[in-house]
């Protein structure tokens, strides 16, 4: 029943709260007792926005993070309605698809290691252009497809997204030593409205098929990729801008 998931929130939370106690150390005496003066939050995020290096890759992290959430709003009616599978099998699927996020996040922070961080992302980019214009062309040209490939689909292209989000926010930091959580607390609330315009696109550009869905992906990519590949000479080099 859907109720158990809220059950399972309040359980892992009272979990979390309880260890909390137990094994986090105090830090009141670490704190200083400047007091929060807003208009300096403002400035500071102000300043933390004009920078270039920082808006044009929290754009390409907020728009692949944008791809995430319009398949996790459209999950439902692609697997629930459109293919009309039982809630078991989707909440399986859902699972299998969200490990494909998970395993890329995994191999590109091993590969980053050895590899420049800016050069996988953006490569990845190119790769996710190609792959969700090709999940375009079949979906339109093939619209019974059937839901094993559409599962595929999905885990490849969240698989790739592994490869473009983090490295992007990370560059996004760059030049803040000093105004990192600033920095990173803008960059999350910006990752957090595109998600919410990319679900609200879907909603709008809705029209019964998962072509839309597709669409939004496939746009998605081509400007994550304008936004990160900001000069084409720096394609395969590791400056940021």
């Amino acid at each position: 029943h859907w109720t158990a998931i809220f059950y399972f929130l309040a359980a892992f939370a009272g979990f979390v709260i309880k260890h909390i106690f137990i094994f986090l150390p105090e830090t009141k005496k670490f704190i200083h007792s400047y007091k929060i003066q807003e208009g300096e939050i403002a400035r500071s995020y102000y300043q933390v926005l004009k920078n270039k290096i920082f808006f044009t890759y929290t754009m390409a992290a907020s728009l692949s993070f944008g791809i995430l959430f319009a398949y996790i709003s459209s999950a439902s009616f692609i697997f629930l309605t459109h293919y009309a599978l039982s809630i078991k099998t989707y909440s399986v699927l859902f699972a299998i698809n969200a490990s494909g996020l998970i395993i890329g996040n995994f191999i590109n922070g091993q590969i980053t290691k050895r590899y420049n961080y800016i050069k996988i992302a953006r490569i990845a980019t190119f790769v996710l252009i190609l792959f969700t214009l090709l999940e375009l062309i079949i979906v339109i040209t093939v619209p019974h497809i059937g839901y094993k490939w559409m599962v595929s689909f999905i885990f490849i292209t969240l698989f790739i997204l592994g490869f473009i989000f983090p490295n992007a926010t990370a560059a996004s930091l760059v030049p803040f030593a000093k105004k990192a959580g600033s920095a990173s607390a803008l960059g999350g609330s910006v990752k957090m409205a595109a998600s919410a315009v990319a679900s609200a696109a879907i909603g709008i550009i809705h029209n019964g098929t998962l072509t839309p869905i597709f669409i939004a992906m496939f746009v998605s990519a081509l400007l994550t990729f304008y936004f990160i590949v900001p000069n084409f000479k720096h394609f395969f080099s590791k400056k940021l801008y």
